[in-house]
């Protein structure tokens, strides 16, 4: 096994997950990264993290160097290279690339990704994809042996070397990858990067798929990509928390609900004992570059948010009525982006050849995205059934 670095050896083993981690090159416009690495160094949260065993972080922006970004909707996040200087401080020892911005500059940026992070003695773990097997998993050798399996849907992430992308996952790789895992390791946690973005509530789509990874047999889910705060449950054995919210992510234009999110931190004992665990919430990038833990009021506030949060997940009626009103709230994104022209029009601009001026490239991608995202794709779906059949 490759050895982690930034982990301490002990019997029973702290392990603290992070959410997206994210540093542009634009955040460094008003700011050099001097002044964005003084400030990180005064986060409330270091003293607290640096206790543990190992973290392990979401790094949601490549580090692409020179790499040009590909074809995709939505844009490319270009990484600076300042952002190891942030993972060094939270004493990170793994992160994951299986998320949907990873592949922002093709295959040659994520290579300029995992040598950053080489570089920086951070092991990498992912982007997975259809032919890839090992990347996205890592055992931790101990006193109990801990296996780590980073999953994400499929977006623009999907891309083999030779940058096709054809090679999106199925689900039933992620079964044959849990099964095969569970019996190699004494516990189990998957980290996975899924969701719709903004929407406190996991989609049932999204619960689904956690609690069947728990009749896998793996014992702790840990979510992210939503950039919010979603709830957590314990279904069984497993304990499952949907999103852990933005860890760092300075974007200025980013959300009130961005800016708070939680760390996990998990107790993983030597014994047979259960997995302790504890949720530590935070302020980050509030008009600065700090993450700081939530006191007093604010503090109060979070808790009882987040245990009406955990309590939705478990009720069918109020999640699906969440579910509706979210997508309510989105039917025009979905309709107007399925359909820009009529149909009658259609045949006239293909037998005069200017279909490429009503469907250009852009468009075909963002197509591509909403129909091939499982979540983009759930919500499409039923977007549909409500409008022609409301």
């Amino acid at each position: 096994m490759v050895p982690i670095p930034n982990c301490k050896k002990n019997t029973q083993m702290k392990i603290g997950f992070l959410g997206d981690i994210c540093l542009l090159t634009t955040d460094l416009q008003d700011h050099n990264h001097q002044e964005v690495i003084k400030q990180f160094s005064g986060s409330g949260i270091l003293p607290i993290l640096q206790k543990n065993d190992l973290n392990i972080g979401n790094l949601e922006c490549p580090v692409p160097g020179k790499h040009r970004g590909i074809l995709k909707s939505g844009p490319n996040m270009k990484g600076s290279a300042h952002v190891m200087d942030i993972l060094k401080m939270l004493g990170v020892g793994i992160v994951s690339l299986d998320n949907n911005h990873i592949n922002d500059f093709g295959a040659g940026g994520v290579a300029a990704t995992r040598e950053s992070c080489t570089a920086a003695d951070i092991l990498t773990l992912g982007p997975s994809n259809a032919l890839t097997r090992e990347e996205n998993t890592h055992i931790i050798e101990g006193a109990r042996k801990i296996g780590i399996l980073t999953v994400a849907e499929n977006e623009f992430n999907t891309v083999d070397a030779e940058n096709r992308f054809d090679r999106a996952r199925d689900p039933y790789q992620i079964v044959s990858q849990i099964i095969h895992l569970r019996r190699q390791v004494d516990f189990l946690v998957v980290i996975s990067h899924g969701g719709n973005e903004g929407f406190v509530h996991p989609n049932p789509t999204t619960r689904n798929r956690y609690r069947a990874f728990a009749d896998l047999g793996v014992d702790v889910v840990v979510g992210h990509h939503t950039h919010c705060v979603q709830g957590m449950e314990k279904y069984g054995n497993t304990l499952i928390f949907y999103s852990l919210g933005n860890f760092f992510f300075p974007f200025s234009s980013e959300s009130e609900s961005t800016r708070t999110g939680y760390c996990l931190m998990l107790d993983l004992p030597e014994g047979a004992q259960e997995i302790g665990y504890e949720i530590v919430p935070y302020r980050q990038c509030d008009s600065n570059y700090r993450v700081d833990p939530l006191e007093g009021e604010a503090l109060k506030i979070f808790q009882q948010d987040f245990q009406e949060l955990s309590a939705i997940v478990k009720d069918e009626e109020r999640l699906h009525k969440e579910w509706m009103s979210y997508l309510k709230r989105y039917r025009n994104f979905y309709i107007k982006n399925a359909f820009p022209i009529n149909i009658w029009p259609y045949g006239l601009l293909k037998r005069l050849g200017l279909l490429h001026l009503f469907f250009p490239k852009k468009y075909l991608v963002l197509m591509l995205d909403l129909i091939r995202n499982e979540s983009h794709r759930g919500n499409f779906t039923q977007t549909l059934v409500r409008y022609l059949y409301k």
